[in-house]
């Protein structure tokens, strides 16, 4: 379930946990990804990408361990959040 991610020594998770899914799939930016939940389902990574660490964990159901997650989940795909910079 989980793979290597980088030199950082960090693991990276393969798959998001249900909870994340969730959130990324009915969160602020699904609309990103499509009308339904197959179109926004292949669109995951751009969905995550639309939001800054503050924004996902002010979701509902979201704390540190799954923003890390999804954060990881992410790098694990060459992206990453938001900055605030950019927001």
């Amino acid at each position: 379930m989980f793979v290597q991610s980088g030199g950082e020594g960090k693991i990276a998770p393969r798959k998001l946990t249900r909870r994340a899914l969730n959130t990324l799939l009915r969160g602020r930016y699904a609309h990103l990804g499509g009308a339904t939940a197959a179109s926004r389902g292949k669109r995951l990574v751009e969905i995550a990408c639309a939001y800054t660490r503050e924004e996902l964990l002010a979701e509902r159901g979201v704390g540190s361990v799954t923003a890390t997650e999804v954060e990881l989940w992410l790098r694990a795909h060459g992206r990453s959040l938001r900055s605030r910079a950019e927001a």
